[in-house]
């Protein structure tokens, strides 16, 4: 093989991203543990369920930074969603925007489009039918006010939907179980109106690498799923799998996608020295947000934004700080 050829070569490896989908179960006490999988899997970037974490905010890690969005902090703790990005893309996020404890949108700059990532965790099958038709509107209204501008939606989580494996052609193929419950109805008129590719389906592999979730008595299940639009050509997925050997102590396993997207080139961003956690949801508490305030009053009287003094200069003094 020729220098140009490796080369090209060690390119085309470098566009392969390896997204990931995982349910697990609670993120507290467990997220060292957690990242450790993502790490050691070479996840690139994962959507979490059932994190369980209060509030909406960021997590700032050695390896990955955590998007999350969870219940309000006088509830109990349930549900929640987050995003976790490796170090090597988070250049590249734009904005992110904490939809409910159910639904979380991360977007993020590709070379040539953006790409939206939306984390979910459907209610179950056994819950309301007016709960789970409130999830999927919130998901289609999502969905309407992303730009039509050609961006990439890249959705991923656990739908507790069971889709069956009749063939709807560009929707889902017939690499599946047989058994299709209410949400999995919910979710495959989703997918039709929306034009929208259930990828999983099309796949064929052992059965141990197509489902995704095993009860306590070993019934197993595919429930979790990575869907995307048309901006994102089923050229570019080239497999969908479960990765059993990940284990955080989940009945649902990881399930990974090696997707070819190219990313702009960034500066890198310098490995931190130590694990720096960004607590923006500690300022919900009045006490804290006060206490807060008086102390960064107090250190802008001792270096005063001057009325002379350009923007930058003034942000410079404040971002100096607020910390």
């Amino acid at each position: 093989m020729t220098h140009a050829r490796k080369r090209i070569t060690a390119w085309k490896k470098k566009c392969i991203l390896r997204f990931a989908t995982w349910n697990i179960k609670s993120f507290n006490n467990k997220d060292q543990e957690t990242l450790k999988e993502l790490k050691d899997n070479k996840i690139d970037i994962c959507a979490l369920q059932e994190m369980k974490k209060k509030g909406k905010s960021q997590l700032q890690y050695d390896d990955y930074l955590v998007i999350y969005s969870g219940v309000e902090k006088q509830t109990r703790a349930e549900e929640g969603v987050a995003i976790a990005v490796t170090r090597k893309y988070q250049s590249n996020i734009r904005d992110c925007s904490y939809l409910s404890s159910r639904m979380l949108v991360v977007r993020m700059k590709t070379e040539d489009q953006k790409l939206n990532i939306v984390s979910v965790y459907s209610p179950e099958d056994n819950k309301p039918k007016q709960e789970r038709k409130s999830f999927y509107n919130q998901l289609q209204n999502t969905i309407q006010s992303l730009p039509s501008d050609q961006q990439k939606i890249l959705i991923l989580g656990d739908f507790n939907a069971r889709i069956g494996n009749q063939i709807i052609p560009g929707i889902k193929q017939r690499f599946n179980e047989n058994v299709l419950n209410d949400n999995g109805e919910l979710m495959i008129d989703l997918c039709t109106f929306n034009k929208l590719r259930i990828n999983n389906t099309f796949y064929d592999h052992k059965e141990q690498h197509k489902f995704t979730f095993s009860n306590t008595r070993g019934h197993r299940s595919t429930i979790d799923y990575i869907v995307t639009n048309r901006y994102i050509h089923p050229l570019q997925i080239l497999d969908i799998r479960t990765l059993n050997s990940a284990d955080v102590g989940s009945d649902h396993s990881l399930l990974l996608a090696k997707i070819k997207l190219k990313f702009k080139p960034h500066k890198k961003l310098g490995r931190a020295t130590q694990e720096v956690k960004i607590n923006i949801e500690s300022l919900w508490d009045l006490s804290i947000k006060q206490l807060y305030e008086k102390r960064l009053t107090e250190k802008i009287q001792v270096n005063p934004i001057k009325a002379e003094d350009s923007i930058n200069t003034s942000w410079e003094k404040l971002k100096k700080e607020r910390n």
